[in-house]
């Protein structure tokens, strides 16, 4: 479970979603059409992708299991590696469906709605139980964690065409503290917090440097993506 105070992981995703809001904004459709790191995803594409994951949080914020948890905010990244079963499918539906709003503006107005909201029912529902998503159970405190970690990454997948306001080395801080806890020792103190980032999750190739200091560790690279 994180250590970190409920109210400060809310303010952590409100960041995240805010930064990726700032850097849509008042895009044409010729910039919605920019690359981005993912390998199949346009800025608009991703933007919708995005856009289901602050849905998904708006149903979890609403429905209580009654089960413990079973599992934390790192070990939930554990089955999320590239190339996972189901990813080409969901790659080919948020292109397709992305392209459905026509007018990349009609999806950023949405996104921008649909984000903020998930920041309010986070707000709203609190600290306390259980919710469950993705076929888990987590502490409130630990799906927002996940919330964050991959606001946090996709915008730095985002953002690799299209100008970002940059986030916080705390905002960053979220996903080095999955990526050291799946590693079982700390990151290289050498990186950079978006550094770290982009190579524990594969965006970014290790260097030489990186997997001598690594030593064996270095196959386990990405540690999730």
């Amino acid at each position: 479970m994180t250590d970190r105070p409920y109210p400060s992981l809310v303010a952590l995703l409100d960041e995240a979603y805010a930064a990726t809001t700032a850097a849509v904004a008042g895009l044409n459709d010729e910039a919605m059409g920019r690359r981005t790191r993912t390998e199949r995803w346009t800025v608009k594409d991703l933007l919708f992708h995005q856009m289901c994951d602050a849905q998904r949080a708006l149903i979890v914020f609403t429905t209580e299991p009654d089960e413990p948890a079973d599992t934390t905010a790192v070990s939930y990244w554990s089955a999320w590696q590239p190339g996972q079963p189901g990813a080409d499918a969901h790659a080919r539906y948020a292109s397709q469906a992305a392209a459905a709003y026509g007018r990349g503006s009609s999806l950023v107005d949405q996104w921008t709605e649909s984000s903020r909201a998930a920041v309010r029912a986070a707000r709203r529902h609190g600290p306390d139980g259980t919710v469950a998503t993705q076929g888990h159970v987590l502490s409130a405190a630990d799906f927002v964690h996940t919330l964050g970690v991959e606001g946090v990454v996709h915008h730095l997948d985002l953002t690799l065409e299209v100008p970002s306001p940059g986030l916080s080395d705390e905002g960053y801080g979220l996903v080095l503290e999955v990526l050291s806890g799946l590693l079982g020792a700390e990151l290289p103190g050498g990186w950079a917090p978006a550094e770290a980032v982009l190579k524990g999750t594969g965006r970014m190739e290790l260097s030489d440097r990186d997997r001598a200091t690594l030593g064996e560790q270095a196959s386990r690279f990405p540690l999730f993506g």
